[in-house]
């Protein structure tokens, strides 16, 4: 067998036991985070290899917390560790958590990569209505929810003053209406990266029904002449 063939034999062996030892560690956590944000990352190595002594690697983009804000630290990992990474202020999908066996760091042996960093201001939650600010009682309207494209939304829930939501929940958009009238308020909470945020508008609701010529409401007299579309008078 000549030389450069026994060399490959042993880099593909190498290369072949190194992947073997990859799979037995994994990283898990947020991979969606803003600027300056505290995240909990959990190394976890398979019981079968008992312990290892390992580099963990937050790269430029972050600092491990507990390290003198190092970004490299050595540590002992024997089942789950948890790490605590503190996520700088550039905005980038490219930031990672890596592992790396002291005894080879040349290899990657877990990787969690693309770590989208965000600005919490370019959030840019708001509300849009299918209706205007005056409407009627039990009249069905649409609301939708609207974020920076750039971002993603784990969840959207609605909530509000005698609202009724028929279809939508948990989505960016539903359909509704409101039971009562008077000064209501819909909100919406949506979660992204592990954070909350929130948003609200105020809507003017008239009563689905009125009785006698002329009656007071919130928005002054009406006359039978001048009702808003779809009241009905008794």
């Amino acid at each position: 067998m000549l030389y450069y063939e026994k060399i490959l034999i042993i880099l593909f062996f190498i290369c072949f036991f190194l992947s073997l030892y990859a799979q037995k560690v994994k990283i898990e956590g947020l991979t969606s985070v803003y600027t300056n944000e505290l995240c909990m990352y959990k190394i976890i190595l398979d019981p079968s290899v008992g312990s290892a002594t390992c580099f963990v690697i937050c790269g430029k983009y972050g600092s491990l917390v507990g390290f003198d804000g190092d970004t490299i630290t050595k540590v002992n990992i024997k089942g789950d560790l948890p790490i605590q990474v503190r996520w700088g202020n550039t905005v980038t999908s490219d930031a990672y958590v890596r592992v790396f066996d002291v005894n080879n760091p040349s290899g990657i042996h877990a990787e969690l990569k693309n770590i989208n960093i965000q600005k919490i201001s370019d959030f840019n939650l708001q509300l849009k209505s299918s209706s205007g600010e005056n409407l009627l009682q039990y009249t069905s309207f649409n609301m939708e929810a609207l974020i920076d494209p750039a971002y993603v939304a784990q969840s959207y829930t609605w909530s509000g003053d005698d609202l009724t939501i028929t279809s939508g929940q948990g989505t960016n958009k539903i359909s509704c209406n409101f039971s009562n009238s008077g000064y209501k308020e819909i909100q919406v909470k949506v979660i992204s990266g592990g954070k909350e945020f929130y948003a609200k508008k105020s809507f003017t609701v008239f009563p689905k029904w009125l009785q006698g010529p002329n009656l007071v409401c919130d928005k002054g007299v009406f006359y039978i002449e001048n009702l808003p579309s779809g009241m009905i008078l008794i």
